[in-house]
């Protein structure tokens, strides 16, 4: 008899699915099914939904306040680039590329983070330990579009302005 301990759900499911079921029996307590199994993990995956959702608006509230004191801080530079001859869609672009390259160092220093954190704080391990190579890939591809649906927005609100009324604004504030 071999026994085998695993860090979570998922790599259990990953053990058992990478075994070759003709040689072992295998025997994962945690897939077995009892009263009202079911409906205690609907009941978990829906809070934890719901919390994630909350979460998710909050985490966006602040990371919008911040880009938005950025970008309008910005707004001159971009005037007096466009004041010397600078093509717009050059300008586009560089703010979109700037929002995808703050938005994934972002991504990555926090990754970085919640590993150091993880090895300290049973907390954050545990809740952690759900995720998966895919489930980072996901989260960074969001931070990326998230960033660039920024700077498109940002684009969009500082172009439709001439060179002049922007700097006027500016000088006003």
């Amino acid at each position: 008899m071999i026994s085998l301990s695993v860090d979570g759900y998922y790599a259990g499911n990953s053990v058992i699915r990478n075994v070759d079921s003709t040689i072992y029996k295998v025997y994962y307590p945690s897939n077995i099914s009892g009263f009202l199994r079911e409906f205690l993990v609907f009941f978990a995956s829906l809070m934890a939904l719901v919390f994630l959702s909350l979460f998710g608006m909050f985490l966006y509230s602040i990371v919008h306040a911040v880009t938005r004191n950025v970008m309008n801080a910005r707004k001159k530079d971009f005037a007096i680039f466009r004041s010397i001859g600078a093509n717009k869609t050059s300008l586009a672009r560089l703010v979109v590329l700037e929002q995808v390259m703050m938005s994934t160092s972002g991504f990555i220093i926090t990754i970085i983070l919640l590993r150091i954190l993880s090895s300290n704080v049973g907390f954050i391990k545990l809740s952690i330990q759900y995720m998966e190579n895919r489930d980072y890939v996901i989260l960074l591809t969001a931070f990326m579009l998230f960033g660039a649906w920024l700077g498109l927005r940002f684009n969009k609100k500082v172009f439709k302005q001439s060179v002049i009324e922007t700097l006027s604004a500016s000088r006003e504030e």
